[in-house]
């Protein structure tokens, strides 16, 4: 038995070393993959491609100029430049373009995702994507791929991180530094400045903002 002494803690600097967007992390035991990460980028780009493609979600992005810019005037294919604005009039917005958008993948999924299309239980999968308040039960019927996709769009619509990568500004936020050992995005500290050491801790969020950061970029061979 060992009679443990009473310990404090000095934390010089405190105010800024508890700051809830610094985090450390301790690498432990051999690497593994993200838990249902093909699942996860699928969703995130279907949902992109609802973003650029849908005639309705568009004609809701231009005219709520008070809540977000959005470049309707691209060329086929090209992503087009979407910033949401912090506020009351983003989140009345929001209230109609995520049952819009959860409506538009369901209507028409890409190939990958082509079992929602008509599907018997469509109206329970729209309202698990897109409220964040109820799951209905019947979905716990569908195989186990099927749910994980239904989570992945839930998580990227009604659990916000759709809200939250669109705050951001691409290469004042965030960006893919380059030259760079790393391919994901990491945090800006301000335009066009990396903070090269750090990285998004939320996966769903340094996904999204990876794919967002090519599509600005573009690619390169």
């Amino acid at each position: 038995f060992i009679n443990m002494p009473q310990w404090y803690d000095i934390l010089d600097e405190c105010d800024e070393l508890l700051r809830h967007n610094y985090q450390l992390i301790y690498a432990m035991g051999a690497p593994s993959l993200l838990p249902q990460g093909p699942h996860r980028w699928r969703a995130i780009q279907t949902v992109f491609l609802a973003l650029a493609l849908d005639n309705k979600i568009k004609d809701c992005l231009c005219k709520n100029t008070e809540a977000c810019t959005f470049a309707k005037d691209t060329l086929p294919m090209e992503w087009p430049s979407i910033h949401f604005f912090e506020g009351s009039h983003l989140v009345d917005m929001l209230d109609d373009l995520i049952p819009m958008i959860a409506r538009a993948i369901i209507n028409d999924p890409p190939h990958e995702l082509s079992w929602m299309y008509g599907h018997v239980l469509s109206d329970d999968i729209l309202q698990a994507i897109s409220d964040k308040q109820t799951f209905p039960s019947s979905l716990q019927s569908l195989p186990k791929n099927y749910q994980d996709d239904v989570l992945a769009l839930r998580g990227f619509l009604a659990g916000d991180v759709l809200r939250h990568c669109l705050l951001k500004r691409h290469r004042v936020h965030y960006g893919v530094a380059r030259p760079g050992k790393k391919r994901l995005a990491i945090p800006f500290r301000f335009a066009d400045t990396p903070a090269e050491r750090s990285e998004f801790a939320h996966p769903d969020c340094a996904l999204a903002l990876s794919i967002l950061s090519y599509y600005y970029d573009g690619l390169t061979i």
